[in-house]
């Protein structure tokens, strides 16, 4: 399956074709006059769409490189450095000779000079001429250095060093792949990819592509029948709507069905809804000087029950992605940091929360069940 660049013109001519029968379609009768204003404009704009249009033309490209490698895991294959082994003939020492890794030595190859160099130290032993099996490696990426063999030449001054002959073919380089042979490449591996969720979080995203579906937690190892966790290759997805409300029968079948479909054969999935608790808060606090504490009091009660709702009830502050990270509990110092966040409420008097039918008191408030949301109950304010 060959990968198909999008259809984008780039040549500026053909640009101006094109906005010359955009004004005669407009202006029946209207001729392009070389030397009027409107065509010196016409030619501009055609250039600069050229331009614009060339850079579009390249981003798919490098796009969908980025994708292929990044998320589909098939990255494209690289440059690779041809490798050797090399024999040296050296005047003779009683000392022995040495070749320092990093020796330069150049091969001619139609023409085109390609380099190598010594990987490791060599000693050449005492009163020996000659020494093999030096390992080299290309100085630049690709194709060009496989296939090398014969005599190659000392770059660096090492007067004792005669002569140098590459042992066998040298192998292992590889030009870069194209962008269009790794297109076609990457258009045929798509092919064979399904939705197959993997780890939990996977069900969830799954979940969120049935309509009605607006926020879906995974947990993993829960087993709904017996409410225990732990459990082997078994995962309960609880879903929710947009506004953290139960979803509907058919709209959890839907998703059962969908999880079912993709889920691998001895997966155990479970559709659930959340639990939802009621949460009861009562505060008093001081406005600052010039602002109106009836209107500082309506706001803080409406910030404590948005901040309850469950709606947004564990989405994280940072990122613009809709998420729901299981938070079990209501923080006494969250609910501090909600008010004091307030325009016009200088700071917090008394502040006391509890579960729906339970005292008052100032400490957190748990959540039940595998995937809680909490819901706000009797929220009573007095801002002075």
């Amino acid at each position: 399956m060959a990968y198909v660049n999008p259809p984008i013109t780039v040549d500026p001519e053909a640009l101006l074709q094109e906005v010359f029968r955009y004004l005669q379609d407009r202006a029946p009768g209207w001729e392009p006059a070389d030397g009027n204003l409107d065509v010196w404009l016409a030619e501009a704009f055609a250039q600069v769409a050229a331009q614009v249009a060339e850079v579009a033309s390249d981003v798919p490209a490098s796009i969908f490189r980025y994708y292929g490698a990044n998320v589909a895991g098939l990255p494209p294959r690289e440059a690779t450095f041809a490798r050797g082994a090399t024999s040296w003939t050296v005047i003779p020492s009683s000392s022995g000779r040495f070749l320092p890794a990093g020796t330069t030595l150049a091969a001619d190859v139609e023409g085109e000079t390609v380099a190598f160099t010594t990987d490791t130290d060599t000693m050449v032993p005492p009163d020996a001429d000659t020494v093999s099996g030096v390992a080299v490696t290309a100085v630049e990426a690709g194709a060009v250095g496989t296939g090398i063999t014969g005599a190659a030449d000392l770059l660096d001054p090492l007067d004792y060093v005669t002569a140098i002959e590459f042992d066998s073919p040298t192998f292992g380089g590889q030009d870069a792949e194209p962008d269009d042979e790794y297109l076609d490449r990457l258009a045929d591996e798509l092919r064979l990819l399904t939705p197959r969720p993997i780890l939990p979080s996977d069900f969830a995203i799954l979940a969120q592509r049935v309509d009605g579906v607006g926020r879906g937690l995974a947990i993993d190892g829960y087993n709904p029948v017996d409410d225990s966790y732990g459990n082997e290759r078994m995962v309960a997805v609880a879903v929710a709507d947009e506004a953290g409300e139960p979803c509907s029968q058919g709209v959890k079948t839907a998703v059962d069905d969908l999880l079912q479909g993709h889920r691998e054969v001895t997966f155990v999935v479970n559709v659930i809804d959340p639990s939802y608790t009621v949460v009861d808060v009562k505060f008093k606090a001081v406005a600052w000087p010039g602002f109106d504490a009836t209107v500082v009091e309506q706001n803080a009660i409406e910030a404590i029950r948005a901040f309850l709702a469950p709606r947004d009830w564990g989405q994280p502050d940072y990122g613009e992605l809709r998420a729901w990270h299981n938070e079990s509990v209501v923080r006494v110092g969250e609910l501090y940091a909600v008010l004091n966040s307030v325009e016009g409420l200088r700071y917090v008097s008394e502040l006391s929360l509890a579960k729906e039918g339970d005292p008052l008191g100032t400490v957190d408030v748990q959540l039940g069940g595998p995937a809680p949301l909490p819901r706000p109950g009797d929220v009573v304010g007095e801002v002075t």
